[in-house]
């Protein structure tokens, strides 16, 4: 099992399980790659196992994702799989990630971020504010009536200078745009 570093009481829950079922447990450590340079398309590290390595996603949760997989390639080889440091390399520079902080304009800036959790609205936050310096940032929101959406936006409010709510085409899920303007209107001045 191979997983991110979480709260060691959910550490230790796996732990337990991986001893119960006699499965190997290795933890990624982010900390094994040094950031070379970070743009807008994404960010060059060194690692100590792989060397230099692309990651065209922005943010430093996509490092802890990238750990992730560089510690499950290791895990599969000492098993192992034959899996040749360039296919890593490859691999790496060919992610993407759909509407998770993508790019899609420059001009003016439009950046689409699908999160819907409080972790998710917390990496984004952590992302602009490494990459940007927007003087106004307006946050077009759509939400699950199933989210932690008062707090979802409460991460959110120290960046936004203004935010639009609207409704996703989730249907069954979805927040009403009323509903949501109520809960936002507590948060910020529409």
């Amino acid at each position: 099992l191979v997983m991110a570093a979480q709260q060691e009481e959910a550490m230790e829950v796996v732990r337990q399980i991986c001893r119960q079922e006699d499965c190997a447990f290795c933890v990624a450590d982010p900390k094994r790659m040094q950031l070379l340079s970070s743009t807008l398309k994404g960010q060059r590290v060194l690692d100590e196992h792989f060397g230099e390595l692309l990651i065209p996603l922005a943010g430093e949760h996509q490092l802890k994702n990238a750990a992730n997989v560089l510690c499950a390639v290791e895990q599969l080889v000492q098993r192992g799989w034959k899996i040749p440091t360039e296919a890593v390399r490859e691999g790496l520079a060919a992610a993407k990630w759909p509407a998770r902080f993508e790019l899609l304009d420059k001009s003016p800036y439009f950046i689409l971020d699908g999160g819907h959790n409080v972790n998710a609205a917390e990496a984004l936050r952590k992302a602009i504010e490494e990459s940007y310096d927007f003087t106004q940032l307006v946050g077009v929101v759509a939400m699950m009536g199933d989210k932690q959406v008062e707090e979802y936006l409460g991460v959110l409010e120290p960046i936004l200078s203004q935010v639009v709510v609207t409704e996703n085409s989730w249907r069954d899920r979805v927040m009403p745009a009323e509903e949501l303007e109520k809960i936002a209107q507590n948060l910020y001045v529409l």
